[in-house]
C-alpha cells in the first residue's frame, strides 16, 4: 500500500505559524481504523446496552447515536474545509479554539483513550476466570490466583498496555 506524505505549514487568525503537521494515512486506513474502533467497541457494549434498555429504547438509542454522529462528521468536514487539507484535529481546534482549546481538546482524546483501555482490561480481568474455569477441568479452588480478576487485570495491562 502506498502512502503520501503530506507536510503542511499552517497559521492561526493571528497569523502566528503553527506547528507542521504531517500525515501519512490514507482513506482507505482511516477507513479501517475507525471501523475496527466502532465495530470492536460495538461487539462488546451492544448486547448490555440492549439488554438494559430493550429494543424499542435501544434501538431508538441506537439511531440516536448515529443521527448525531452523522450531523458531528458532517461539522467535522466542515472545519476541514475552511481549515484546508489535509488537517488533524490539533489543527482544527487550534484554528477554532487557540491554544487553549487545542490543549483542552488534546486532554479529551487522551483521556478517552485510556478510558477505552481500562474498559478493555476490565474486559479482560471479567472474562478470563471464565475461560480458565471452562479449560481446567479440574476443580481449582476458588482462592486460585489464575481465577482472581485482579490477576488477569495486572497481566493483561503488563503484556499488552506496558510495551506500548
Amino acid at each position: 500500500m502506498e502512502t503520501d506524505l503530506h507536510v503542511r505549514r499552517a497559521t492561526s487568525r493571528a497569523g502566528s505559524p503553527l506547528i507542521a503537521e504531517a500525515s501519512g494515512a490514507t482513506l482507505a486506513s482511516s477507513i479501517a481504523n475507525l471501523t475496527n474502533t466502532n465495530v470492536g467497541v460495538g461487539m462488546l457494549a451492544m448486547p448490555a446496552a440492549l439488554a438494559s434498555a430493550g429494543w424499542v429504547g435501544g434501538l431508538s438509542l441506537l439511531a440516536f447515536a448515529a443521527l448525531a454522529s452523522a450531523f458531528a462528521s458532517s461539522l467535522l468536514v466542515d472545519c476541514v474545509d475552511h481549515v484546508g487539507r489535509p488537517a488533524t484535529l490539533s489543527c482544527i481546534t487550534s484554528a477554532a479554539f487557540g491554544p487553549l482549546g487545542r490543549a483542552l481538546v488534546d486532554v479529551a482524546v487522551a483521556s478517552f483513550c485510556a478510558s477505552c483501555a481500562i474498559g478493555y482490561l476490565i474486559v479482560a480481568g471479567d472474562s478470563l476466570p471464565d475461560v480458565v474455569r471452562a479449560l481446567d477441568d479440574s476443580a481449582l479452588p476458588d482462592e486460585s490466583l489464575w481465577l482472581r480478576r485482579e490477576t488477569w487485570i495486572v497481566g493483561s495491562a503488563l503484556v499488552v498496555v506496558a510495551p506500548l
